[in-house]
């Protein structure tokens, strides 16, 4: 057996610069209004997180499969247990960094967010505050869950843009594709039937009584024989476009029918500009 002592000294002072390295950065971790003392004392009251420093200082996380406690949460364990190499833990057990944040327990973790969240300022902003100081297991979601029940953020942040409009396909010539829909009532109670070329955008309009397939079958006799028969007709899917008539109607002629969403004016955008100059 050797005769030289144990260096017992230097595994002491290592022991002590963890100590102090934990310390340090749980003094510039700790957000306002939250003291590190009543970290350490919900910490050390957080079951989940006590099993986890006992791992990490005993490592010994094969223990911590198919754990029956129910005061134990297994799915953040799991997690835990997959950056277990990030963590730290105090001799104490109750301190708990990962990496230079120190984690929270969970009796504080609403508290936390809610600091962060003081001003408002939105999910990516109050997520980005929390990361620079602390971290605890599902944070991203927690953090998500509360801004979205919060009353104030809802009513401030705008609404998704639309989806920015499609442009349809030039049509090889004139004629080639018909965009059709009524126009009012106007003040006498009658409506307008509107006829546009997508190509030339040079548009026909019939005065009509009724939205009825008996009343609209003529006009387009009329326009038709005009112009001649189009390729392709484009329709909003309201009456009464929507009928049997009018798709046997198109069948007979050889036309392609096509109909879009009914109110949403996107969909049959051709025609809706041309509308809203004539009402212009």
């Amino acid at each position: 057996m050797s005769r030289h002592p144990l260096n017992t000294s230097a595994t002491h002072r290592q022991g002590e610069l963890a100590e102090e390295y934990i310390t340090f950065i749980a003094q510039h971790t700790t957000p306002k209004s939250i003291s590190l003392e009543e970290i350490k004392q919900q910490m050390k009251e957080d079951a989940t997180l006590q099993i986890a420093m006992k791992y990490i200082q005993n490592e010994n996380w094969h223990e911590a499969i198919n754990l029956t406690d129910p005061n134990i949460n297994n799915q953040e364990l799991s997690i835990l247990h997959s950056i277990r190499t990030e963590l730290t833990a105090s001799k104490d057990n109750d301190l708990l960094l990962k990496s230079t944040r120190i984690v929270i327990p969970t009796s504080l973790r609403k508290q936390a967010i809610d600091l962060a969240h003081e001003g408002h300022q939105g999910l990516t902003k109050t997520k980005q505050l929390l990361r620079e100081k602390i971290w605890f297991p599902s944070i991203d979601s927690m953090v998500k869950k509360i801004i979205d029940a919060c009353i104030s953020c809802q009513s401030t942040t705008p609404a998704h843009p639309p989806v920015p409009l499609k442009m349809s396909k030039m049509p090889p010539t004139p004629w080639h594709t018909v965009h059709i829909d009524f126009l009012g009532p106007l003040p006498t109670g009658e409506l307008i039937l509107v006829a546009i070329d997508a190509y030339s955008r040079y548009p026909e309009v019939e005065v009509v009584h009724l939205t009825s397939a008996a009343a609209l079958i003529p006009k387009l006799d009329r326009i038709f024989s005009t112009h001649g028969i189009p390729y392709k007709v484009v329709s909003d899917n309201g009456p009464p476009f929507n009928g049997q008539e009018i798709r046997r109607y198109m069948e007979i002629h050889g036309i392609e029918f096509v109909t879009v969403t009914p109110l949403w004016p996107q969909g049959n955008s051709e025609l809706s500009g041309v509308i809203h100059e004539t009402i212009a």
